[in-house]
């Protein structure tokens, strides 16, 4: 496995997030929900600034859960967040 990992469960108040940077390195976090309903082009805009503001190393994957997200239009615009962000997404 490589590192780090950042991995995402969200639900439609809050997400929680775990950034594994070693099998004895976890940093456990909480923000907004990543709900597709949440999903607008300034909420885009604000996710970039606060992904930037955790300065995550380049090579970071991500695997992320989230409720709403089964369907394909629906996860979309979080997809295309992600790959804005270039995040390996699993």
């Amino acid at each position: 496995m490589n590192f780090p990992i950042l991995i995402a469960d969200s639900g439609g108040t809050k997400t929680d997030w775990c950034l594994i940077k070693s099998p004895t390195d976890l940093h456990y976090f909480n923000s907004e929900s990543y709900h597709p309903k949440n999903v607008s082009e300034q909420w885009v805009e604000n996710q970039k600034k606060w992904f930037k503001s955790l300065q995550l190393p380049s090579n970071t994957s991500l695997f992320f859960y989230g409720a709403g997200c089964l369907k394909t239009e629906n996860r979309r615009g979080l997809f295309s967040l992600f790959d804005q962000l270039n995040f390996l997404l699993f």
